[in-house]
């Protein structure tokens, strides 16, 4: 938090006492000054504005006069509970998992957007679990908190969990059925559906899926576990789960930025001879392996077709035109701050998922198969 220091300069009506009282009440504004919160010590607050402490103690007891502030003997000076929203610039915390993937810098662009055409001051936490410290400073310290999960939600400590149930700071998930758990979400888990039957569709039966993963305290995290759980449940109704383990090729997060490499491994170990006549993949991964493939002698789609998961802006450049299934990040975010606000208006409301639906986008990198697969 940053308090602009006071221009000794600056001609205002009010005089130095009445430029402390603007930047108090911005603060509260800006969020920085919540309801209820203790305000900094008045000699603390004299030295961050390079004023005297007299002139501060003037300044807040013209606060306390209009309502603004209380002191309370023995403990300080608060934001006043019943100041007006109007007085207060509502926020938005967002949790998002530590990985360097470009899908969250992508969602963290958007989600910015939208909370700022909303009037909400958006403030990011990054974390790398359920137990990080910041998942629950972003909880207390916020209006509202969106949770772009770090790990499984059955990982999710019970205190915690019951926290987000009671309601004082409304709470979504982005990503995942939440329901079960008792929260509100917003999912594109359709996407990976819509996906399936578009390539059945062009005959494919065999489909390969790229996941990017991270090992961790010895189980296997999938950043996108839905999408997962629901594409092997659809390749198990036609093969074996250990032909459906060799159509899965994984990316350790760590290694993210070098999807051509993890392509060339996975055609190291199994050949050429894939087990899968059509890949879905994330977007941000599929020029690196479009490219590999071309290297190797797979001609995309001739060879393999290749169909995209994703929103990312730049994909309309790149070439061959991607085929892909397009899931809103914006749409995403309009949702997530509705189930926010709804949940805020209405907190003995059932949960609710909102689900986004995909769009199929024609592209280049998917063909029909001929002949039909008999693999």
């Amino acid at each position: 938090m940053e308090i602009a220091m006071i221009d000794n300069s600056e001609k205002f009506n009010g005089g130095k006492t009445g430029l402390v009282e603007q930047e108090i009440l911005r603060q509260i504004d800006l969020g920085n000054f919540r309801r209820n919160s203790l305000l900094p010590s008045e000699r603390e607050l004299a030295k961050q504005l390079g004023v005297s402490y007299m002139t501060v103690r003037r300044a807040i007891g013209k606060l306390v006069d209009d309502s603004f502030l209380t002191r309370v003997q023995g403990k300080g000076t608060y934001v006043r509970g019943d100041v007006p929203l109007h007085r207060m610039q509502q926020t938005l915390g967002i949790v998002v998992p530590a990985w360097e993937t470009p899908e969250h810098a992508d969602l963290m662009m958007i989600l910015t957007a939208i909370a700022g055409e909303n009037g909400v001051l958006p403030k990011f936490h990054l974390c790398r679990s359920w137990e990080d410290r910041t998942v629950v400073e972003a909880y207390e310290s916020c209006d509202y908190l969106l949770l772009v999960p770090p790990a499984p939600l059955a990982d999710l400590p019970e205190e915690m969990l019951v926290r987000f149930r009671a309601g004082t700071t409304p709470v979504v998930v982005l990503g995942l059925d939440a329901t079960p758990y008792g929260l509100d979400s917003v999912t594109g888990d359709a996407c990976t559906e819509a996906g399936i039957r578009e390539l059945r569709r062009l005959g494919h039966c065999r489909i390969g899926l790229m996941t990017q993963v991270e090992e961790r305290g010895g189980k296997l995290l999938r950043q996108t576990e839905t999408f997962y759980r629901n594409w092997r449940l659809r390749m198990l109704e036609r093969f074996s789960a250990k032909e459906v383990d060799r159509m899965e090729i994984r990316i350790p997060v760590k290694a993210y930025e070098l999807p051509h490499q993890a392509f060339y491994d996975y055609l190291y170990v199994n050949g050429k001879d894939l087990p899968f006549t059509a890949l879905m993949l994330p977007l941000a991964v599929a020029w690196g392996v479009i490219s590999a493939a071309a290297d190797s002698g797979l001609a995309v789609p001739q060879k393999l077709s290749i169909l995209s998961i994703g929103d990312r802006q730049e994909a309309r450049f790149y070439r061959p035109r991607l085929s892909l299934v397009r899931v809103s990040y914006r749409r995403h975010a309009e949702l997530a701050l509705e189930a926010l606000r709804r949940r805020m208006q209405e907190p003995g409301l059932p949960p609710r998922c909102f689900t986004v639906e995909p769009e199929l986008v024609p592209g280049e990198t998917v063909s029909p198969l001929l002949p039909p697969d008999n693999l």
